[in-house]
């Protein structure tokens, strides 16, 4: 009979397997709370020993994960992220094709270290950026970069939550079973798998993203939100451009000053750059070259008259000030001077603002009245003055600090990075990874010396590290394990297996395989990835007994086919673009199911050759 055998336990345990999967298909409760709920039922029907209940808390796999994270944090608050995301940016130009590209390499590659949802948090605002600067579609490139972080997840065992996992969960469901050790899986075993898993992605998109990807108007760039209130205020200000200076141009050797006395005024000098050397703000006295490249900020109109005029070339879009006028960066703010302030009284000419505090005066408004460019250095500073200035977004945070200074502006990134730890981090990194490659230290181990080599050196305080992890996710992990215990000890997994064995008696190790990758892959569509692994690891440990495959093939395809999310956006990486790149189900199920075949066909293909 096919019920034959099932005992209340077991029937218990998959009733609890069941309510589960309604729970996080459903979405009624948060996937965090469900699997601490199941952990307090689990340890009220004393289906797993009190010894092991709270395993998943003391476990290996949770403090890799948590490693993972605040190093991923440390990186990032360092700045080495926003410059590896600048390089690209500036690298892909104009040029659809290898903007595409070069996120999807760069994003696949760097969700090896910090998983595919850090990757695509971190070029977020990238995208933004170039979609805003040449008007491309943001969706031409979030769902390649979306896609690729969740292949390129599979480069390194710490890339992706189930390869996180799975040495720890193979260890706890093989010591049950066996009593001789089983050989855990190395930091880089898996990079073959994700390396073709990457190639195969580009390659996908570099052929055939005309088919499925959408096109989508975006709006132009701006540098900032407050942009018509500056013009209207000020009257000064608008879309940001670049003026490349010709040989021929009767600007060649002028001062800047000289330059802005014939500029229209609504038109504002914001930066110049020549070879590698940017001044921003420029100073009225710096002098004009030939090549220089010019940042101004004004009427497009007004400004192509001048350059024509001036013998200037107006570029079709921002290049060489692409990341210092983005609005992370950069952009305009209101400063007023309170009654208090010392200033009350200077002539604005002697304050030096360009020079002294690195910020770009444009006009002063004071009583509704705008002063501008000239006018501005016979001005005697008076209380309520306010100040409309274009800067980059460190500049201002300093000044927020002087008692002389009230900023009004506060829709800014108030994030400050720590460029000076950039190398006590990315040594910390690198110090923690290759003594795990070299076999000196487990990976938990490594990782928690890069972590607390992060903190000792001040690249993150302690607070941000524990700010840097997600306890949802720590929280899921730990209720989810022991519900793989239940299944071994009350005999569900050994009863479900030789139900199995009926149906696929007579097949080959490789025809049972693609029946996992599969069953996974369908599974992990509507579960956790992590809940997907942890239930089905210790299946595929007794299957693999049972037909006499190698233990270690079957997990492994468990664990990385549980991050085969494509068709819909469940996976968290696919979710974080859905937004933003105004994706559809549709356009997920256009692009989806090409992909998820290939991602079964490299499963099935490259696997069994690393194992």
């Amino acid at each position: 009979m096919l019920l034959s055998g099932l005992t209340f336990e077991m029937m218990t345990i998959f009733s609890l397997i069941l309510l589960t999967a309604i729970l996080f298909v459903s979405e009624v409760v948060r996937i965090d709370i469900v699997a601490s709920c199941i952990l307090l039922l689990l340890g009220m029907t004393n289906l797993v020993p009190k010894a092991q209940l709270f395993s998943g808390f003391s476990s290996d796999a949770v403090i890799s994960l948590i490693g993972v994270m605040i190093v991923g944090a440390g990186l990032e608050k360092s700045g080495i992220m926003l410059t590896v995301a600048r390089w690209i940016a500036v690298l892909g130009g104009d040029s659809e094709k290898r903007i595409r590209l070069l996120l999807m390499g760069f994003g696949g590659i760097l969700a090896g270290i910090l998983r595919s949802v850090g990757s695509v948090a971190l070029f977020l605002p990238v995208v933004t950026r170039i979609s805003r600067r040449t008007g491309l579609s943001k969706a031409q490139f979030l769902m390649p970069l979306g896609y690729c972080a969740i292949l390129g997840s599979t480069l390194t065992m710490v890339g992706t939550g189930p390869l996180i996992i799975l040495n720890s969960v193979l260890e706890v469901h093989w010591r049950d079973i066996m009593d001789t050790p089983i050989e855990p899986f190395g930091l880089l075993d898996v990079l073959p798998v994700g390396v073709v898993m990457l190639i195969v992605g580009i390659l996908y998109f570099g052929l055939f993203s005309r088919f499925f990807l959408p096109k989508v108007n975006e709006k132009p760039f701006t540098p900032g939100s407050n942009t018509e209130h500056f013009v209207k205020t000020y009257d000064v200000g608008g879309g940001a451009y670049e003026l490349r200076v010709l040989s021929n141009s009767p600007l060649v050797g002028m001062e800047l000053r000289d330059v802005e006395d014939i500029l229209d005024p609504s038109i504002a000098v914001v930066g110049l750059k020549i070879g590698n050397q940017y001044w921003m703000p420029p100073l009225r006295v710096d002098v004009i070259q030939s090549g220089m490249v010019i940042a101004v900020l004004g009427n497009r109109e007004l400004i192509n008259d001048f350059a024509q005029a001036q013998g200037l070339r107006l570029s079709s879009c921002l290049s060489a000030f692409i990341e210092r006028l983005n609005p992370a960066v950069s952009g305009l703010c209101e400063v007023v001077l309170p009654p208090g302030s010392d200033l009350i009284g200077e002539d604005f000419s002697t304050l030096h603002m360009r020079r002294e505090h690195g910020v770009q005066v444009l006009a002063i408004n004071r009583a509704g009245k705008t002063y501008r460019q000239d006018e501005l250095s016979s001005l005697t500073l008076k209380p309520g003055d306010t100040l409309g200035i274009f800067c980059e977004w460190e500049r201002i945070i300093a000044l927020e600090k002087d008692p002389d200074f009230v900023v009004v502006t506060s829709d800014f990134p108030h994030e400050s990075y720590r460029r000076d730890k950039a190398i006590p981090a990315l040594t910390c990194s690198v110090l923690g990874i290759a003594l795990v490659l070299a076999g000196v230290l487990a990976l938990p181990i490594g990782l928690l010396l890069s972590v607390m080599g992060m903190v000792f050196t001040k690249v993150l305080t302690i607070d941000e590290a524990y700010a840097a992890v997600s306890w949802r996710t720590v929280f899921l992990f730990a209720g989810m394990l022991p519900l793989g215990i239940a299944m071994q000890e009350t005999g569900a997994d050994a009863w479900l297996i030789s139900k199995l064995m009926n149906g696929i008696d007579g097949l080959s190790v490789t025809a049972i395989l693609a029946i996992i990758a599969v069953f996974t892959s369908v599974l992990t569509l509507f579960l956790s990835n992590v809940g997907v692994t942890v239930l089905l690891i210790p299946l595929a440990l007794k299957l693999a007994l049972y037909v006499g495959g190698d233990p270690r093939l079957f997990v492994l395809t468990v664990a990385i086919a549980a991050s085969n999310s494509f068709i819909i956006p469940t996976h968290q990486a696919n979710a974080l673009i859905v937004g933003p790149g105004h994706y559809s189900s549709k356009d997920f199920l256009r692009a989806g199911i090409g992909m998820t075949l290939l991602y079964l066909l490299v499963i099935l293909l490259v696997v069994p050759y690393i194992v």
